[in-house]
């Protein structure tokens, strides 16, 4: 607990370009902290600091994608650090229409 723990698999740069949605499928044999938020349901933002948005989502109770909505859990907000560089263009912004080799 409030130790970082590193999750190999992202030692690699992931870019993602303004104005898009990446999703990422954790999985850990240790526990992913997150929230059960009540006043959120999955798909609606949990968190804005200018650069990233969180959205609230869904955990999963089995260590593959389930098949069945019996393992869905819903809503759930990870409760962790992400790192990032917001990077920057000509304009400060990464744009949908740029590139990795633009941006």
């Amino acid at each position: 607990r409030n130790t970082p723990t590193p999750l190999n698999g992202f030692d690699t740069s992931i870019f993602v370009r303004g104005g898009t949605t990446q999703s990422f499928y954790l999985y850990t044999p240790n526990k992913i902290m997150y929230l059960k938020p009540t006043n959120l349901a999955s798909g609606e933002l949990a968190y804005n600091d200018g650069n990233v948005q969180l959205f609230a989502g869904v955990g999963v109770t089995e260590v593959k994608f389930p098949s069945t909505s019996s393992n869905i859990v819903s809503p759930r907000v990870f409760r962790g650090s992400i790192s990032y560089d917001a990077g920057s263009c000509g304009n400060g912004i990464c744009d949908k229409s740029e590139t990795s080799s633009t941006c």
